[in-house]
């Protein structure tokens, strides 16, 4: 799960949204707040607002704390914090 969701935030670096979004949906099979986090923000750029808002709930609920994220995820998370009204 691990390398998925690293493979999929280089697809979605490449602009390859439906392949990152795929690998993200099987990287969370094992979950972690990160890989929602990851989830989310590549569906919103698919423009799935509501699942981008349930994966970000997710993240949430799960014990998202950005103090805990690397400055990339703190970035990505303020980005879709801000695209999300949340």
């Amino acid at each position: 799960p691990d390398v998925l969701d690293t493979q999929g935030l280089v697809l979605l670096a490449a602009g390859k949204r439906d392949e990152a979004v795929s690998n993200f949906k099987e990287a969370v099979l094992i979950p972690s707040a990160t890989k929602y986090l990851h989830l989310a923000v590549a569906l919103l750029e698919r423009e799935e607002t509501e699942e981008a808002r349930a994966a970000l709930a997710e993240a949430r609920k799960i014990g998202l704390n950005p103090d805990q994220l690397g400055p990339g995820d703190r970035q990505r998370l303020a980005a879709l914090e801000k695209a999300l009204g949340s």
